[in-house]
């Protein structure tokens, strides 16, 4: 009677030790990916004149069509270009910060800026008006590049080949290769 009884007991807490395996797995914990352009400050100074312009989300994941590893650009749909335009016009001629988050974690800071700009930036850098006018804009891609005008500007470690960033990307569906 003991016996079976033990093994009655043995048998009840492998299909408990199991139903709590299967509840608590790694796969079931981990968060929707998520892919956020987010403005920062970098000039105080605009902020007290214009109004505070960090904090804004400028693209998400759902405005990614996708990305490509091997030139660092950026396809987004149709909109975005326009909608970030709105926010950040008054700032670009000096830069205007931002954070690249992937799975929520900040993977890298850098600016937006305008070919207008003479203000020089010698970190990552997106030019949402490379050619001096909208109208000759591709407001669908966005290149990420080094320094600005230049790549000589540019100063430190490149930070956009960061893995969190690509293993985002893969499971959003959104890497170009």
């Amino acid at each position: 009677m003991n016996q079976a009884r033990a093994i009655l007991l043995f048998m009840v807490s492998l299909i408990a030790l199991g139903f709590h395996w299967g509840l608590n797995r790694p796969d079931d914990r981990v968060a929707p990916p998520t892919f956020r352009l987010v403005t920062i400050p970098i000039h105080l100074e605009l902020e007290k004149i214009f109004g505070p312009m960090s904090g804004r989300v400028i693209l998400k994941e759902s405005d990614l069509i996708d990305y490509d590893w091997q030139t660092h650009t950026m396809y987004v749909r149709e909109g975005v270009w326009n909608s970030a335009w709105k926010h950040l016009e008054i700032g670009l001629v000096f830069g205007v910060g931002f954070e690249l988050q992937a799975g929520g974690v900040a993977c890298y800071h850098g600016a937006f800026t305008c070919s207008l700009s003479s203000h020089s930036q010698s970190g990552v850098v997106i030019d949402l008006l490379t050619d001096g006018s909208p109208s000759h804009q591709s407001p669908s891609e966005w290149k990420i590049e080094l320094g600005y005008p230049t790549r000589g500007h540019f100063q430190g470690e490149d930070p956009r080949s960061d893995p969190r960033i690509r293993a985002v990307l893969v499971r959003l569906g959104k890497l170009r290769e």
